[in-house]
């Protein structure tokens, strides 16, 4: 190389480290370790994939995620220690999966609080910080996401009153939506949502609840005969992300992740789950399921039998100290958001 050009390349090696650092020109990105419960095929294993493309672009190359979907690192119940424990950085799951471990995020499961995905989802999110963080231990909640309400799919009998109710062996997940079919005299059942269609299939459940949207990633529409709507509980999603793996990232990437998630993240998500609803219920008019649409008279004797229920819970939960009856009112005042934005 001649004297010249080496001269030039020393003087713009020994620039640019006096500008960025000596260690940052050439380092490696920071790959963030992610893991949830998910198929890939589901909408919001999508999005995570699309979040992790996003950051890559902002951050130039600097922060990327490693997903892991499907339970590959853990089953469903323990996604949340793996975050909270540091064997991943951040996680995804449903709260339901452990009972009782997030007894106050649980009320916004219960009956009849949730209307929308979005409005709910954006709520719950904005709500955690004052009220869910002590819940939330040994991570930082990126956002929480309400599902909309759940709906019944049956492999053989129907449902069309609350007597039909009886005795039906329903998969659930989440302790409200258990003590709601509970109430309403059916057997609740807890299972991976991975086994459910092979056991409605095989006879050992009568049937399932799960949103419209999920009916495809768990294979729903292949064994269900009946889809009864509307549904009445929700279930809750949390994204946390290990606090000292948050913490070690420089300001720059903290505040990206900051951006990129949030209650406007959680509307967006929850707005997502919402649009789905449409395509998945679709995809079992396709596949021959009749949709049995309940009377407003059945409903009304639902969220009547399902009242006394509410009110033990936030009761009980009251009385351990914590602030339930504030709380579901807060996640109530959604749905007023959700009316006016139609």
């Amino acid at each position: 190389m001649k004297p010249y050009v080496k001269t030039f390349v020393a003087t713009f090696v020994a620039a640019a480290t006096l500008v960025i650092g000596p260690t940052d020109l050439f380092a490696a990105p920071i790959v963030l370790k992610v893991s949830h419960f998910l198929p890939p095929g589901h909408s919001i294993s999508k999005s995570l994939v699309a979040w992790g493309e996003e950051l890559k672009t902002k951050s130039d190359g600097r922060l990327e995620l490693d997903i892991y979907p499907g339970g590959k690192l853990a089953p469903p119940p323990k996604q949340y220690d793996l975050a909270a424990g540091g064997e991943v950085d951040i996680s995804l799951a449903l709260h339901g999966y452990t009972p009782g471990k997030f007894p106050l995020t649980e009320v916004a499961q219960l009956p009849f609080v949730v209307h929308q995905g979005a409005t709910s989802s954006a709520k719950l999110t904005r709500l955690a910080p004052k009220y869910l963080a002590k819940e939330h231990t040994g991570v930082k909640i990126l956002f929480l996401i309400s599902s909309p309400p759940l709906n019944i799919h049956l492999a053989h009998k129907r449902i069309d009153n609350i007597q039909d109710f009886k005795n039906l062996r329903l998969r659930y997940s989440g302790a409200p939506v258990g003590e709601a079919v509970k109430t309403l005299g059916a057997i609740p059942i807890e299972m991976a949502p991975g086994k459910v269609a092979d056991a409605m299939k095989a006879g050992e459940l009568d049937g399932a609840i799960f949103p419209y949207e999920a009916v495809r990633a768990f294979h729903m529409d292949e064994v269900s005969k009946y889809s009864v709507e509307p549904g009445f509980n929700s279930v809750t999603f949390f994204l946390v992300m290990n606090r000292e793996s948050y913490e070690r990232l420089p300001k720059d990437l903290q505040q990206l992740i900051d951006d990129t998630t949030g209650p406007e993240a959680a509307r967006r998500y929850g707005a997502q789950l919402d649009e789905q609803e449409n395509v998945g219920r679709q995809v079992m008019i396709d596949h021959g399921v009749k949709i049995i649409h309940l009377s407003y008279a059945t409903l009304g004797r639902i969220e009547a039998a399902t009242v006394r229920n509410i009110k033990q819970t936030l009761g009980d939960l009251e009385k351990r100290g914590y602030p339930a009856n504030i709380f579901y009112l807060e996640m109530l005042s959604a749905n007023a958001s959700s009316a006016s934005a139609k």
